[in-house]
């Protein structure tokens, strides 16, 4: 996995840009940015082929960071509405929720 929360913007406490606090898949690519510095990667070199090419949806990158997926070598996908991370011993490290494009315009 990539430690892409680390591109993400930081605000102080409030998110005065919620939408730069964000991973994005959309169209087959991952997508991060800080407003300095965007990211953009095919999606089976994060995700493998957990994740649809046609599938769009966001992911929290203070999430991200605290189920532990940018450590994980295994991702599974629980009730299309959910990542599990793994490492190398299949210990699960976290769990993280797909946020839609629907739930997202409403942050």
């Amino acid at each position: 996995m990539k430690p892409l929360h680390l591109i993400t913007y930081k605000s102080k406490g409030t998110y005065d840009r919620p939408g730069m606090a964000y991973i994005q898949v959309k169209e087959g690519t991952v997508y991060a940015t800080n407003s300095n510095v965007a990211l953009r990667i095919p999606i089976n070199e994060i995700f493998g082929d957990v994740v649809e090419p046609g599938e769009h949806f966001y992911l929290s990158s203070d999430e991200w960071k605290s189920s532990g997926m940018y450590k994980a070598t295994n991702i599974v996908r629980e009730d299309e509405n959910y990542f599990i991370a793994f490492d190398h011993k299949e210990k699960q490290l976290g769990r993280i929720k797909l946020v839609s494009e629907k739930e997202f315009t409403i942050l």
